[in-house]
């Protein structure tokens, strides 16, 4: 049975891409959320490409920490609808995709920033930019 959607942090990708895969290879997820990933701009997409899957990026700055990633299975269609980070402190990246017969917006977050911040940044988000006609998932 395939999982719709896999959420993970990874802790670092380049050093658990290969247990990603062997992950992704059972479960056959329609789409991998993945937060602090440690992925830079200097760190090509080839390094971190799943087969049979798209990825979209949200960089960090550094590699010990930070950064979001989503895979997305290749036949899925989908369309990014935030990429951002946020003074190198949240990193936020989502999509909207149909999976599993319903809509979706799904966001990954990674943050390191003060929770009076933290918690502004998710209420204003989530007063002024959700899409509320769909099904929205923050991980």
């Amino acid at each position: 049975m395939n999982t719709c959607v896999l959420y993970l942090n990874v802790r670092g990708l380049t050093t658990n891409i290969n247990q990603l895969k062997v992950l992704v290879n059972r479960k056959k997820p329609a789409a991998i959320v993945l937060s602090e990933t440690h992925i830079t701009s200097d760190i090509s997409d080839s390094e971190i490409s799943i087969r049979g899957y798209n990825l979209v990026r949200c960089d960090s700055h550094s590699r010990h920490t930070g950064g979001v990633l989503i895979y997305v299975k290749k036949a899925t269609r989908f369309k990014l609808v935030k990429n951002m980070n946020l003074d190198n402190e949240l990193w936020f990246l989502g999509i909207e995709f149909g999976v599993c017969g319903n809509n979706y917006n799904i966001y990954g977050i990674y943050n390191q920033c003060a929770e009076t911040k933290y918690i502004q940044f998710l209420s204003d988000f989530c007063e002024n930019e959700m899409d509320f006609t769909k099904n929205n998932v923050l991980v």
